[in-house]
Parts: C-alpha cells; structure tokens; sequence
C-alpha cells in the first residue's frame, strides 16, 4: 500500500508501480467522498510498457501460423489507476486499479492476453482505512495543537527553575 504525504494536496505525484518497477505521474481530478470521509481524487495512466523478456515461448500459444518454433516473447502492461486519498493523512482510503498485461511476439505480431482486471478494494478495506485515517487526523490534530502548548508550558517551567536560587 503506498501512503501519501500529510497534508497531500492538489496537485501531481509521483506514484510508484510494481510491475513496470517505476514512478509514474497521478494526477488530481477532484474530490469524492469515501466511507464518510472527504477525499482527494488522483488517476494515473500507466502507457503500453514492456516489462519482460520471456525466452522459449511457443509460437502456437502466440497464435502464430507456420511451423511450431520458440520465440522470446514480450509481456507489456498498462493500467488506468485512481487513489482516493485522505488529504489530512495521506492515507489511500480506496482505490481502483484497470490493468491489461499482453505476450507479444517478435515484431509485435499477434498476441496472448495474461490479465485483463479491474480491481478494487471491498467495502470492509474501506472502512478499516477510513478508520485509520479518523485515527491518525486525531493524533497529528493533538502533536500540531498541544505539541507547541506543551513545549511553552515546560520553556516556563525551565524558565522559573533556572530563577530559583
């Protein structure tokens, strides 16, 4: 699960993906509601991208015609992402993933489709983030509101003790 920053805000990030082992840009595009919690919405598109080489792949499976042979295939993958962030958090109260992972011959003649997905998190994932996120806006409410009263409260208390003889 990737955590955004505290205090996230309106704008482009760089959101990291797994299968393609890079960063790619995921853009604000509003705001919705989730579980009860206001939320900003990012998407990111991730392009066509080649993310292995895989050597010994059968051309039959390719559904190429011709004699059967062994061809080093490439799977490419790309997916359309978007994140429901807390913004006072960062946490990713929901999210929903649209991926397509494709073999592709040499020369990028036909094909084998690997995954065609779209994936979401339930309800209760939901939930438990959302209630993650009530939790930790408590907490950092309480570090940036009592924090400074209590470092006046003990700059006084260090003061009067260095006053006393």
């Amino acid at each position: 699960m990737v955590f955004w920053p505290i205090g996230t805000r309106q704008g482009t990030y760089q959101v990291y993906d797994t299968n393609t082992e890079r960063a790619w840009p995921a853009a604000y595009s509003g705001t919705a509601y989730v579980q009860g919690l206001l939320t900003y919405r990012f998407t990111q598109r991730i392009p066509v991208t080649v993310v292995q080489q895989l050597p010994g792949v059968p051309t039959s499976l390719l559904g190429l015609r011709g004699p059967s042979r062994t061809v080093v295939a490439n799977r490419t993958f790309q997916a359309s992402n978007t994140f429901w962030v807390d913004p006072r958090t960062g946490v990713p109260v929901n999210a929903e993933e649209r991926i397509l992972s494709v073999l592709r011959a040499p020369g990028g003649q036909d094909r084998l489709m690997v995954a065609n997905a779209g994936l979401t998190m339930t309800p209760a994932s939901q939930h438990a983030l959302a209630a993650v996120a009530r939790q930790n806006a408590a907490a950092i409410t309480a570090v940036r509101q009592e924090g400074p009263i209590g470092g006046l409260l003990l700059g006084l208390l260090l003061l009067l003790a260095g006053t006393v003889p």
